[in-house]
């Protein structure tokens, strides 16, 4: 058994982690530091935290339970380039004859590839979306195991660990994207496994931890490509483990290099079977670059503040003790690879939204972007297990108060740069910004008015210093704030997304109309009409297996089926004599059968309107 020691951050740490079927030993009382991180208490810098094995299982099955809830309404598409990709990337795998068409970008294919096999109990898109909904739920919750292992390896004790890990899971950050079909839970669980691998490796090096580090740094990747930034520092890691440890670097570093290349090939087959056209990677790179000096520092007030509010400080001090803790010490090599993936990602990140998300708002009435907690969510998670692990072992001083500090400058550095740039009356979706939308009116949506953004700051400080004197007191506080993130993450989605979301889940009415129209009959998509391109794949997700084709009227196209799809402004097909199906002339879309077989047989049973019908 490992003997523990004490870093300068207050923090517990082990030379050896201890295994999972000992008991932690006793701690030894640590000389008082007056340095960074240093913290009062009769000279002991530490305390070991144990909770009962039964708040351990308790806490696991609320994680269970609140990702069943969040999940349990999710019934259709919200995000109709990404959900709808993961779920025909997957039924490419499952049945490459499918007859499927996509518009928009294409999606890394990792949580398609888990998907795959729901295609053989059904072939309803929709089904298929309700089983994906709970499986990726069940990624969620999963994702405690890695967590905890971070948790050890920062000092926490086996219970302790997986209890800090449930708190983790239920926050905003995490629970909230239960709710959609993204890759966002399986990215968490892959980012995280990441961590440990490395922080394991670098503790005690071997070729088959250098696999497992390999291999999932380049899952990671094959998840979504936003880990790129971390993928790079995984490889730089490998570049230097040549020196001391070749076969080490060569077999992990062999591994992460083959499955990326095996994920863009993948990806790029993807986009060559299942989309019209794709251009994601290039599209990607070439924003990067395009914002201003400005943006860039709007963005990084923005993401400050965010991830302050969403972590209530717990990001924050565990990024400040990979800092102390990169300086000096037996883990400072650990500490310094996992801020180079922090920095790493923070720049991606901030540079993505700079040059891309919000360019993209230009005469876009989108107030998300301005408040986006998403894209840094892939790393932040890591920093709040530090964070955790340091609360635990009473946290210094001097962190407590930097947190705290950088709540209220980076809010008030909010309301000053960033508020002032938000649309009013802007629409917003609960994944972009799942701390922040729980805050959010829907009520205020398309109106003149702002929300109240100075209130939403004043609760991240007050709520932030609370963290800090409650962990001071006691490491109970831990689960306390767990509460809080429960608390926070269900009224959010329950109360505000679940109304918020609930018309884009269902089926359009036009749509509705099919029923009882034989599957074996193509539907040609006007996507001259704006309306309908937007919404190409959720028309693809509510009627397959139904094959969707694409016309133009302005073009004058005759579509090269006997059902189309149009505005209910375009005369192209009644010139050309088809006739609207009874029922699917709803809100600015409607559907034409043209002369043949089908309508002959549709008219017999009453579901066409002739032309002289009123």
């Amino acid at each position: 058994m490992a003997e523990e020691t004490v870093d300068d951050t207050g923090a517990l740490v082990a030379g050896e982690s201890v295994p999972d079927n000992e008991t932690a030993p006793a701690v030894k009382a640590a000389p008082r530091d007056e340095g960074a991180g240093a913290t009062k208490g009769g000279g002991i810098a530490i305390r070991r935290w144990n909770p009962p094995r039964w708040s351990v299982w308790v806490a696991v099955a609320v994680v269970v339970v609140a990702n069943l809830i969040v999940a349990w309404d999710s019934t259709g598409l919200i995000y109709q380039a990404d959900e709808a990709g993961m779920i025909f990337n997957a039924a490419l795998f499952a049945r490459p004859e499918g007859p499927v068409v996509l518009l928009g970008s294409s999606y890394m294919p990792g949580l398609a590839i888990l998907i795959a096999p729901l295609w053989l109990f059904t072939d309803e898109a929709a089904t298929v979306y309700r089983m994906a909904i709970f499986l990726n739920a069940a990624i969620g919750v999963a994702t405690i195991w890695p967590m905890s292992r971070v948790a050890r390896k920062f000092g926490a004790g086996r219970n302790a660990s997986v209890l800090m890990a449930a708190v983790i899971a239920v926050s905003p950050a995490m629970l909230i994207q239960s709710n959609y079909l993204l890759a966002e839970n399986l990215l968490h669980f892959v980012v995280m496994l990441t961590a440990w691998a490395a922080i394991v490796q670098l503790r005690n090096p071997s070729f088959r931890q250098a696999a497992l580090l390999g291999a999932s740094a380049g899952a990671m990747f094959l998840v979504h490509g936003r880990a790129l930034p971390l993928l790079f520092v995984v490889a730089v890691g490998f570049a230097v483990m040549l020196f001391k440890r070749p076969v080490d670097a060569l077999g992990g570093g062999g591994l992460l290099a083959s499955i990326s290349v095996a994920s863009y090939l993948l990806l790029l087959w993807i986009e060559e079977q299942n989309y019209m056209k794709a251009e994601r990677a290039a599209g990607q790179i070439d924003q990067l670059l395009a914002g201003s000096l400005g943006d860039y520092v709007t963005a990084i007030v923005s993401q400050t503040w965010v991830e302050s509010l969403t972590w209530l400080g717990l990001a924050g001090i565990g990024l400040l003790v990979l800092v102390v803790r990169a300086r000096r010490g037996a883990h400072r090599f650990e500490s310094r690879w996992l801020l180079a993936a922090v920095v790493a990602a923070i720049v991606f990140v901030v540079m993505t939204l700079a040059g891309g998300t919000w360019g993209e708002t230009a005469g876009i009435s989108r107030l998300d972007a301005f408040a986006y907690g998403r894209y840094i969510e892939v790393i932040t998670p890591v920093l709040a297990v530090v964070g955790a692990a340091a609360l635990a072992a009473r946290l210094s001083r001097a962190i407590a108060w930097s947190v705290v500090g950088v709540a209220a400058v980076s809010g008030a550095l909010f309301l000053l740069l960033v508020v002032p740039l938000m649309p009013l009356g802007g629409r917003w979706e609960g994944s972009h910004a799942p701390a922040v939308s729980a805050f959010l009116s829907d009520a205020l949506v398309g109106t003149d008015q702002r929300d109240p953004w100075w209130a939403i700051v004043l609760f991240g400080v007050i709520a932030t210093v609370a963290v800090v004197v409650a962990s001071r007191r006691s490491p109970w506080s831990i689960p306390a704030l767990g509460a809080v993130f429960l608390a926070w993450s269900l009224y959010g989605d329950q109360a505000v997304l679940k109304d918020h979301e609930f018309w884009a889940r269902q089926i359009p009415p036009s749509l509705v109309a099919l029923e009882g129209v034989p599957e074996s009959e193509p539907l040609a998509v006007d996507l001259s009409q704006e309306q309908i391109g937007r919404g190409f794949n959720q028309i693809e997700f509510w009627v397959y297996p139904r094959e969707l084709a694409a016309f133009s009227s302005e073009r004058g196209d005759t579509p090269r089926s006997d059902l189309a799809l149009t505005g209910v402004q375009v005369s192209l097909p009644a010139e050309q004599g088809a006739w609207p199906l009874n029922g699917s002339l709803v809100g600015e879309t409607v559907i034409w059968v043209y002369p043949g077989e089908l309508r002959d047989a549709l008219d017999a049973e009453g579901r066409v309107a002739h032309p002289n019908d009123e």
